[in-house]
This record gives C-alpha cells, structure tokens and sequence, in this order.
C-alpha cells in the first residue's frame, strides 16, 4: 500500500477505538500484508540505488571533483533520506486526512506508533534492493538470493505484528 495510507488510517482511529469520519474496513491477509510496505518511498529509494548503478566503474583516474560528483547510493544518508520520505509520508497522511472531518485530529502517540512501524517496513523491504544498505554486510552479500527469500517470511511476520499491535491498542 503506502506510507499515506499508512497515516491516513491514524486519522481515522478514535483513542477508544471508535472510528472517526469515515469507518475503516478490515483487512483481510494480502492486504494486510501489502498495507506494511511503504511503496513510495521504497519506490524514492530504489530511484536512488539505480541512479547510483547507472554510474561508471570507478577506475582509479578519477579526479577529486568527479568523485564528489558520484553518488555512493548503498550509503547510509541516502536510506535515511529514504526513511525520511516515508515518515513524512505517514505524517502527511495523517495530518491531511484528518483535516477533512471537524473533530478528527490523530492522536499523537498512534502517529509514533505508525511511523516506527512505517520505518521498520521501511529498512526491512528496502533491504532486499541489490545495492541498498544491507548488501555492505558482508553475511547478507554472501547469502545472495537467499536473503531476498529469508524476507518473505519476516515480511509475513513484520505485517501481522505491525497490523495486532495497531488494532490492539487502536492505533
């Protein structure tokens, strides 16, 4: 789904658990599932990994301004940067959501809740990107495809945990 819809459900719980606005229908499993992946900021950094791989081979020529010029994409600035995205994007679509209906503010604490969760999604799916953050590891580069198939499972159990801990205590 995405890191908006993620906050614009923070909008629409009541602190008791009671639906503001609009009522919010439940999910079933896939959408469950697909709901925890933060698709567009995920979708910001994988433009990030591949604009980084379009790059040349470094071929020890190179001068300091055109070093400067590169883009290290596997870094760590770009995936916070990525993570920055997606928390602004879970905000955005709270804030946004809940200005539409009088009386409909989010809660504080769901908004943490949901943007720690957003941001576990985040490092968790983003993970599985050949070039990302991850793969300077060397354990996860010598697991190659493995990992990618390591991260189905996590997936399954990240959303259903995610999804418990947000209906549960009526984030």
């Amino acid at each position: 789904m995405s890191a908006y819809g993620i906050g614009a459900d923070t909008a629409m719980a009541a602190p008791k658990g009671k639906q503001r606005g609009v009522p919010v229908k439940k999910s079933n499993v896939p959408e469950t599932i697909v709901k925890w992946i933060p698709g567009e900021a995920i979708t910001f950094y994988a433009g990030i990994i591949g604009i980084g791989a379009a790059q040349e081979a470094l071929t020890g020529d190179e001068t300091a301004k055109e070093l400067l010029e590169r883009i290290d994409a596997g870094s760590l600035p770009w995936f916070v940067a990525g993570a920055s995205v997606a928390v602004a994007l879970v905000i955005v679509g709270a804030l946004t959501t809940g200005s539409r209906k009088p009386g409909t503010r989010p809660s504080i604490w769901a908004l943490i809740v949901r943007s720690v969760l957003t941001l576990l999604a985040f490092a968790l799916w983003t993970s599985a990107l050949p070039g990302s953050w991850t793969y300077g590891l060397h354990f996860i580069r010598d697991m190659g495809a493995a990992y990618a198939l390591l991260l189905v499972p996590l997936g399954l159990v990240f959303a259903a945990a995610a999804e418990a801990i947000t209906r549960s205590v009526k984030l």
